[in-house]
């Protein structure tokens, strides 16, 4: 059913030298070895989006299904606990975004809001996810406060500025929104769009007031 989902880009090849898929990444969290082997290959991944090379670029330097597929198999991963929000350092957020990632994290976000729950978004985003793994989705180690704060800001500028938000959400929303219940609120449900404006609220304030 995942790989139905999101394609065969959501295949990602691992330091071993074998496809590794996010159903058998699951399993393969169980040994540190192989979640930190994931880890590097997904910011593998994030380095050849900010260069324009991940997937097939088209003259305009950009795959958006690879960016969305991507996007769909890190939600996956997160929701599930393998990961927490520090696997995001990877993507190098700064006040100078390229296009590409800023793209990307505007897909990825987006997804996250549309698939978890208001619980799960809070967890994933102040940094208390409980229902992450047993070795922890989130390192107390690892200071995860200037991450937070660019993706705070980013948040505020894309998804909580209404003319921004106008500008770039019915391009994508049906695509990202997929299978989720929040698929037409652009151009049907209007309840729905200021359920998933809240839940754009959500992640902000959890951005906001996150731990580490």
């Amino acid at each position: 059913m995942l790989r139905s989902l999101v394609g065969s880009e959501m295949c990602i090849r691992d330091r071993i030298g074998e496809e590794l898929t996010a159903s058998e990444a699951i399993g393969a969290t169980f040994n540190r070895f192989f979640k930190k082997a994931l880890q590097y290959a997904l910011w593998d991944k994030f380095k050849q989006l900010r260069v324009g090379t991940l997937g097939s670029p088209s003259s305009s330097g950009v795959d958006i299904v690879a960016l969305t597929n991507l996007g769909f198999l890190l939600t996956f991963l997160l929701g599930q606990g393998v990961f927490g929000l520090a696997v995001l350092r990877g993507l190098d957020l700064d006040d100078r975004i390229d296009r590409n990632t800023g793209l990307f994290t505007r897909i990825l976000v987006l997804r996250l809001s549309c698939e978890l729950s208001p619980e799960r978004l809070t967890g994933l985003f102040f940094g208390a996810d409980l229902s992450a793994s047993e070795d922890k989705a989130h390192d107390m180690n690892i200071d995860t406060k200037p991450l937070r704060k660019t993706l705070r800001k980013f948040v505020a500028s894309y998804f909580l500025d209404e003319i921004e938000l106008k500008k770039w959400l019915p391009l994508l929303q049906e695509v990202v929104a997929h299978r989720t219940p929040f698929q037409n609120v652009v151009t049907q449900d209007v309840s729905a769009l200021a359920q998933l404006k809240k839940r754009f609220i959500v992640v902000e304030r959890a951005l906001k007031e996150g731990i580490a």
